[in-house]
């Protein structure tokens, strides 16, 4: 496993650094000892376009059709060979093999178009979801209408109150009638400016009054971006921090975040989930996979498994009856896929795909588990801002869908 995440962490240190040599060795190392990793296959094709090797990258492309992946080549990571005729080829072998048949269905939609949501969250007392938003730095209110159609919204914080900043992960305790979130200054928001990059925040609101409780910010001059966060029974907040690289928690009765995991094990935590006891911290990864992290000690553990699917490039966490469910939507269009959690909870068997390739897909982000099922933003549509504007007539209305979780469900 330390091959597979020191691989994965070189190789997308030496991407960032257009060290497209480095890069590619790094994914390479990664393929050598898990030949089913179709991730690290997509990365290095994507990678030899970038240092301008397309026969590289075609032999790479061939290897991940021959794979059966349903990593469908993005038009941003080749677009520079998208013309050969050769990538066409292998693009319509790939696209041939994808999925046809999809387990999620339209659970509703939010017509509006511009929210660019991030994260969604659950309330199961009131039987509502909320979203929060990048663009429009705000939190809306989703009362679903009925499978497919449009729901009823209503702003749960409006546009910019409380000194929101583009708003990340979002948790509900049901039981304190809390609502947590955290809010980082990000290029994808209004308004941004490059001085307020670093700056963060996590909020807590009281869902019976729809008011601020708290704003808690760390202390200190270093750059933030919390990211997600979890809740445990005892009420304790742990929250990732993808700029600083560590783990930070809030303890119950606390006003201050302090630090659980410093710097260094991690690169680029994001998704977070916890064990219904509370014994158990799943921490992902970006760069380099999933990670457990003892809420007690702080120590860090990289979860072992068998060859297969590498949970790499994961945007939010979730942990749902021995199951760990994430979203990969750092390569091609995007899928959700599961790893069943073995032993003592510290390895993982082989993972599956749940869903790919999906109609509606557009760069999904964050789900949610209400009624047995996992409910996630299909078409967060981020890409459609750039250099502080959005580009409105590209967007379609939002679509939330639902994945039933039998434990019967195999890949598509």
């Amino acid at each position: 496993m330390s091959i597979i995440e020191n691989g994965y962490a070189a190789g997308n240190r030496a991407f960032s650094r257009r060290d497209w040599q480095s890069a590619t060795d790094g994914f390479y190392r990664v393929y050598s000892v898990n030949s089913k990793d179709d991730i690290a296959v997509y990365l290095a094709a994507a990678t030899w376009v970038r240092a301008g090797r397309p026969e590289a990258a075609f032999e790479w492309l061939q290897r991940l059709w021959q794979m059966g992946s349903c990593l469908t080549p993005s038009a941003k990571s080749f677009a520079a060979i998208e013309s050969d005729p050769r990538f066409k080829d292998a693009d319509a072998i790939i696209r041939a093999q994808a999925a046809k048949e999809h387990g999620a269905a339209v659970a509703f939609t939010v017509p509006e178009k511009d929210l660019v949501p991030e994260s969604i969250a659950y309330d199961p007392v009131e039987k509502v979801f909320y979203l929060s938003s990048l663009w429009k730095r705000k939190i809306v209110r989703v009362k679903p209408a009925g499978p497919g159609a449009p729901a009823v919204t209503s702003d749960f914080v409006g546009e910019g109150a409380d000194s929101l900043d583009a708003v990340l992960g979002m948790k509900v305790d049901a039981k304190r009638r809390r609502l947590w979130a955290v809010s980082a200054a990000e290029p994808e928001m209004k308004g941004f400016t490059p001085e307020t990059y670093g700056r963060s925040a996590l909020y807590e609101y009281d869902l019976v009054s729809k008011t601020l409780v708290r704003k808690i910010t760390l202390p200190g001059t270093f750059t933030h971006l919390l990211n997600d966060l979890v809740i445990d029974a005892a009420g304790n907040v742990y929250v990732t921090d993808t700029e600083s690289g560590e783990v930070h928690v809030l303890k119950a009765g606390d006003g201050e975040l302090k630090t659980l995991v410093p710097k260094g094990p991690f690169v680029a935590p994001n998704g977070i989930a916890l064990s219904a006891d509370g014994k158990h911290l799943y921490v992902a990864d970006v760069a380099q996979g999933l990670f457990h992290v003892d809420p007690a000690t702080g120590e860090v553990q990289p979860l072992d498994q068998p060859a297969g699917l590498f949970p790499a490039g994961l945007d939010g966490l979730v942990l749902h009856e021995g199951w760990i469910i994430g979203i990969m939507n750092v390569v091609s269009a995007g899928r959700v896929a599961r790893w069943r959690l073995a032993g003592d909870g510290r390895a993982l068997e082989e993972g599956e795909v749940l869903e790919c390739c999906h109609p509606s897909f557009h760069q999904p982000t964050r789900g949610v588990v209400a009624d047995g099922a996992f409910y996630f933003i299909a078409n967060s549509q981020s890409d459609a801002i750039a250099g502080g504007a959005l580009a409105a007539e590209k967007l379609e209305d939002v679509v939330i869908l639902r994945l039933p979780l039998s434990r019967h469900n195999r890949r598509p």
